[in-house]
């Protein structure tokens, strides 16, 4: 045996992949690709379709000495040795197969260069140079003890691929302590317990990185499911049960496939005198028992001299196994299909029918679960269509026009959904229950909305609003700067009690018991599974708990019936008559209001957020709005006012940004149910008829992201909504795209108090401070809304993002107001 020159230049930050000689040529790529054939089984160099890479750690002193880790199976195990009892030929029953990691020299390895082909021996430590890294082509890798000759077959070649880059790698593993108690019938020095360790695959190692049907009053049984729906919903279950169990027979029968016991010859008796290993034991775990995991094995024939034999591959992967089986099981495959095409048949008798008059199918591609994907795909084609959902419709609309079209009919309605809502949000009792329901509480409940927030009552509101977040602003001191470690945190806290003081007056809960501020954002937090009702007190255990707070002070409020001062908003005793009216207990207008105190805060704060930080980190608008908003302040000896009424004429840069905050932020979606039978009409004169019962939906999402407002649409553009004469077209188009309020008779009615809010802090901190926010461009990312939300919030509730303020040079002792 002749001595070889170790090679001491193995990267261990490296993946290798390994052939042999005798099935790659090493001038080409490789073609062949040494790999695991199941956990704990044989390895064989086979075509390179999967990313088996091998990592070499060097270990002690000598050089070219190596621990060999594949990436399937990270490094939870090592490159070993292994006996198979069963192999005919004696001389191939030393095996190499991948252990649980230790330390022991069966799981060490000699390295070192032939001298020629750039090809390398590997050798096992246990038995020194006895045993090399042998390979039969199509076949098993095994271990040699044949020295004569060239030895093609254990020529190893090696390419790396990638760097491992993972700090896991750079480690030397030992094995654990063995526990005293464990089996000793082991392969390699492995426990049985050990044998049965999981393998577990790295991460790209070749690149080295790691609805119901309801009317709103006197109709008990339209809040039902109805019978159509009912059975969709059956169907749908049996369709989501039906794919779960071909999936599961799939990888079942692969799995069975994969490990099940191939046919075999009778044992041979003989036992190996090689001291590498000792035969495993009967109580050996199935991955490592050879009658388990091995092919039947035949003798290997040589050939004669000059003569060469073309091994062709077995089909390999997915598609390769499926034709494989389908031969060998026919008639679980037959059972498949049929219950396949049961399933099929299903899926077209639950699609409900179409009167050719309504909105397009807009089909999934995948039964049950595409009709996302195919509705944010389909939305630059169709103007209006019809989704089948659960043996039902739903209708969903894109083009602005017909959402337009649709905010004009008075039989599309939102408050069906406001009852069914407010059952699930606030535990209204089943008596205030069947009054939403029977009486005429809910269409008084509406009409009294919009009139109470006009006039002489909104101003009342800004005004209030406004005087808290001047005293805050005021509170500034004059050569110090006020530092807050989270803009959101600063710009919620103050909006949440200015918002609850213009609503609730000098008896205000939250001016009473501060902690309910933040009780307020728990409860919206975790809204959305409290709108489930499914066992709240477990399921959102901190929403479920503010929530009572809240709703005990505002019972309190209400049941005292503190909304009768003068300072209370108009609003709040608006909505609170109706209840009085059919008797519901003051205590449960509390709970039934809290929806008042959401809905004012919910969205009007985070759309501040963004507007603020939008328009604070970018230096050159902050000047130029400066420069807009100064002339409008009046100063009256030491005092500063800003005049919120006139805001919308004369700065429409302000507006401007303000209004393209909103349309990045703002993912509202408008819910309608259909009353009566209804046609909408798209720009070009084409109707769609709405069938009564079916519901409606309409995205601001999608509506704000229209090909309408330009290529740059996910860009801030401060002057996006500024309107000219030369872009009259245009603008009318983004006007009707703009939905962020809904639309009709359900328009927002708080949207131009959240415009005196937002806009007239901003301008004051723009006149008479310098704001100053983290360096860099990157503004902190949002989360998608919730069920729940019509506008985002920051990741992490903006946790990082800090705020500095401090008084103008020239400014420090004026003291802020403002004129609603």
């Amino acid at each position: 045996m002749p001595t070889l020159e170790p090679a001491k230049d193995l990267d261990p930050n490296a993946w290798y992949q390994l052939s042999e000689l005798a099935v790659d040529n090493g001038e080409t790529v490789f073609h062949g690709m040494l790999q695991p054939t199941a956990p704990g089984g044989d390895l064989r160099v086979w075509p390179a379709n999967k990313n088996s890479y091998w990592q070499f750690q060097k270990i002690g002193d000598k050089p070219g000495r190596y621990q060999m880790r594949c990436s399937d199976t990270t490094v939870k195990k090592q490159l070993s040795v292994c006996y198979r009892p069963d192999v005919i030929d004696e001389k191939r029953r030393t095996r190499p197969c991948l252990m649980a990691t230790d330390d022991s020299d069966e799981q060490q390895w000699d390295v070192s260069l032939w001298g020629e082909d750039d090809a390398y021996r590997i050798t096992n430590v246990q038995n020194g140079t006895k045993w090399n890294l042998d390979c039969i082509p199509d076949g098993p890798v095994f271990m040699s003890s044949n020295f004569e000759g060239e030895q093609p077959r254990q020529k190893w070649l090696m390419t790396s691929v990638g760097e491992v880059n993972n700090q896991m790698y750079s480690t030397i593993y030992s094995a654990p302590p063995k526990s005293t108690g464990d089996s000793t019938a082991t392969t390699a020095g492995m426990t049985a317990s050990d044998a049965k360790t999981t393998s577990t695959s790295t991460s790209d190692a070749s690149s080295g990185n790691s609805n119901s049907n309801s009317s709103p009053n006197n109709d008990t049984s339209s809040n039902e499911l109805s019978s159509g729906a009912v059975a969709g919903i059956a169907v749908g279950a049996t369709l989501a049960v039906v794919a779960l169990a071909l999936a599961g027979f799939f990888f079942w029968r692969r799995n069975k496939r994969k490990y099940s016991p191939a046919s075999t010859g009778p044992l041979d008796e003989k036992h190996n005198d090689s001291p590498i290993v000792v035969s495993p034991g009967d109580g050996m775990g199935s991955y490592y028992s050879p009658a388990k995991e091995m092919p039947q094995e035949h003798g290997v024939a040589e050939l004669p001299n000059g003569q060469h034999q073309r091994h062709e591959m077995a089909p390999s992967g997915i598609l390769g196994f499926v034709v494989e089986d389908v031969k060998q099981s026919p008639g679980n495959y037959l059972v498949a299909l049929g219950v396949l095409v049961i399933s099929a048949l299903l899926h077209k008798l639950s699609t409900p029918s179409l009167d050719p008059r309504e909105p397009p199918f807009l089909k999934p591609a995948f039964p049950i679960i595409g009709h996302f994907y195919g509705l944010m795909n389909d939305k630059h084609h169709r103007q209006i269509a019809t989704l089948p959902i659960l043996g039902g419709k739903l209708y969903v609309i894109f083009d602005p026009a017909i959402i337009q079209s649709a905010y004009r009919k008075k039989t599309l309605s939102f408050q069906p959904f406001a009852v069914e809502f407010a059952q699930r949000e606030l535990l209204i009792s089943d008596e205030t229950h069947k009054k939403l329901k029977e009486t005429d509480l809910v269409p008084d409940f509406f009409a009294a909305i919009h009139p109470a927030m006009t006039g002489e009552h909104i101003h009342r509101m800004n005004a209030n609003a406004l005087n808290y977040i001047a005293k805050d602003i005021n509170g500034i001191n004059k050569g110090r700067k006020m530092e807050h470690g989270n803009v959101w945190l600063w710009l919620r806290d103050i909006v949440t009690m200015a918002t609850s003081e213009a609503l609730y007056g000098p008896d205000n809960p939250l001016r009473e018991d501060p902690s309910l501020l933040e009780d307020l954002w728990t409860f919206e937090a975790g809204l959305n599974v409290l709108l489930v009702n499914i066992l709240p007190a477990i399921t959102a255990p901190k929403a479920h708990q503010a929530r009572a707070r809240l709703q005990a002070a505002l019972g309190k409020y209400y049941g005292a019936q503190k909304y009768e001062h003068e300072d209370a908003a108009e609003i709040v005793r608006g909505r609170a008559y109706p209840f009085v009216k059919y008797n519901v207990p003051g205590e449960e207008i509390g709970h039934i209001e809290l929806a008042l105190l959401h809905v004012g805060t919910a969205n009007t704060i985070p759309t501040l957020y963004w507007f603020f930080v939008n328009v604070f980190s970018r230096p050159d608008l902050v000047q130029r709005l400066k420069d807009e908003v100064l002339p409008i302040i009046k100063m009256d000896g030491e005092k500063g006012i800003v005049d919120v009424t006139i805001l919308d004429d004369k700065c429409p840069l302000l507006v401007s940004c303000y209004r393209e905050a909103i349309r990045l932020s703002n993912q509202a979606g408008s819910n309608r149910r259909v009353l009566e039978d209804t046609t909408v009409t798209d720009s070009n004169g084409n109707s769609y008829l709405l069938k009564k019962g079916e519901n409606l939906q309409i995205s601001a999402l999608v509506s704000h992201n229209l090909d309408t407002w330009g290529g740059d649409i996910s860009t801030f553009k401060p002057d996006r909504f500024i309107e000219t004469k030369e872009t009259l077209e245009a603008d009318k188009a983004r006007r009707a795209a703009f939905i962020p309020f809904g639309g009709g008779r359900h328009l927002c009615p708080g949207r131009t108090f959240a415009f005196a809010e937002n806009l007239g802090l901003v301008a004051c901190l723009l006149a008479g401070f310098d704001v100053e926010l983290p360096d860099g461009p990157k503004l902190p990312a949002g989360k998608d809304c919730n069920f729940s939300q019509a506008a985002f919030q920051p990741v992490n509730y903006g946790e990082g993002f800090g705020v500095k303020i401090q008084r103008r040079e020239g400014w420090e002792g004026v003291q802020w107001s403002f004129k609603s």
